[in-house]
């Protein structure tokens, strides 16, 4: 109970507030605020509500004598990005001015390590006869220092390269450590639309492994056209088949238009998918006068009385036809 007419303790800390600035994910962080007693009474301290972890420490049976002080720590692991944060902890006092006594921490919560461009890396053009190369930034705005100690990628033909960060580019990525990333794709992939991946495995938190996508065609010496209802999305080479009754089945037809390969006959040696659910016809369009190309009749087919399935972005039945092309050895379709 505070007595209304004195005397009284008086709660005094040098700041209410304290800013971290920026911290990373799942990083915990403390700050200890220094309470006194600068009042003529005991000082009555009580853990009230609060939004984050709250310590009172060094009290003897709640309370400080004039004079005395304490150290009240709060703690804070950000389980999220955000741009900025706010936590709270209520320590409720007999201060008629400080009942209760609100101490906050503040700042900005980002993730330890970061890539940019953030998103999917899109390639837009593959060397048919010369290796391709994309690059990047891997960094932190939070940490001083990081190693990559590990890099896998999901395709022979790509690798990477690591160099560290020039000061111009940690200026403009606001970065206090980086790297360069430079990944080169050989000469090679299957023709048509290509999704990989590069995982970076750092010494962060444990080892925190950072995967980047790299998303791109191929498109060779190969021209395709949908035929009739056929649709087709060519910068991903996806043959989109849609919604059926697996009942009825569904086909789609398309023309391939193959050059560069004089006067030898095109031929599919081969047919790869993984779903036997899908199948896929190629013939020679022997009514096709060209000098320069040759004409293919492609037909993708899910049988009448297949099993239910879906088939979109995130588990696409994969085609690829093997080929006696040497430019074009393996052509990749996606079915949706």
């Amino acid at each position: 109970v505070i007595n209304p007419n004195g005397p009284h303790p008086k709660a005094v800390v040098e700041s209410s507030t304290y800013n971290f600035g920026v911290i990373g994910v799942n990083v915990e962080h403390s700050h200890k605020f220094r309470l006194t007693n600068e009042g003529e009474v005991p000082l009555v301290v009580e853990k009230g509500k609060t939004t984050c972890k709250c310590a009172v420490s060094k009290l003897s049976q709640g309370t400080l004598a004039p004079g005395e002080s304490t150290d009240i720590i709060l703690t804070w692991k950000a389980p999220k990005v955000q741009e900025v944060f706010r936590q709270e902890a209520h320590v409720n006092t007999n201060d008629p001015n400080a009942n209760p006594l609100v101490l906050t921490i503040t700042g900005s919560v980002k993730q330890l390590v970061e890539m940019s461009p953030e998103t999917v890396w899109e390639i837009p053009h593959i060397n048919k006869d010369r290796p391709t190369t994309i690059s990047g930034q891997i960094f932190s705005t939070v940490l001083d220092t990081f190693t990559i100690k590990e890099v896998k990628s999901s395709h022979e033909l790509i690798s990477t390269e690591l160099s560290p960060l020039e000061q111009e580019y940690l200026e403009d990525l606001k970065a206090k450590s980086g790297y360069q990333v430079t990944i080169r794709i050989q000469p090679g992939l299957p023709v048509g639309h290509f999704s990989e991946n590069i995982t970076l495995y750092t010494d962060v938190s444990g080892g925190t492994a950072v995967v980047k996508y790299l998303h791109g065609t191929r498109f060779g010496p190969i021209d395709i056209i949908p035929v009739g209802d056929t649709r087709w999305a060519a910068l991903i080479s996806t043959v989109i088949l849609g919604r059926f009754q697996a009942g009825q089945g569904a086909t789609a037809d398309m023309l391939m238009f193959v050059s560069d390969l004089g006067d030898k006959q095109f031929e599919v040696l081969d047919v790869v998918c993984n779903d036997k659910a899908v199948t896929v016809e190629a013939k020679t369009d022997p009514d096709f006068k060209s000098k320069t190309r040759q004409r293919i009749l492609l037909k993708f087919s899910v049988e009448p009385g297949a099993r239910r399935m879906v088939r979109g972005l995130r588990n696409p039945a994969i085609v690829e036809l093997k080929t006696n092309h040497p430019d074009a050895s393996t052509i990749r379709f996606e079915v949706h």
